[in-house]
């Protein structure tokens, strides 16, 4: 659902998903650009899950600061 949120709120983003093979539950939403990374929003380090609209959002307006496109 986060995936498909994304993507639909930001036109010009690729959305993918890696799966960490021995840990449950660490979710961490990264942008990457032109080899620079920006941590988003992490479970690991206290952000929760992604189960609000706020943090969706928040989510989102970040992508857009970052440069992409609103879809």
């Amino acid at each position: 659902m986060l995936k498909s949120d994304i993507s639909a709120a930001v036109a010009d983003v690729t959305v993918a998903l890696d799966c960490t093979p021995t840990v449950e539950g660490w979710l961490e939403v990264v942008a990457t650009d032109a080899g620079k990374s920006s941590l988003l929003h992490s479970k690991k380090y206290g952000m929760g899950y992604v189960d609000t609209p706020e943090k969706k959002q928040r989510i989102i307006d970040q992508l857009l600061a970052l440069g992409a496109l609103a879809a």
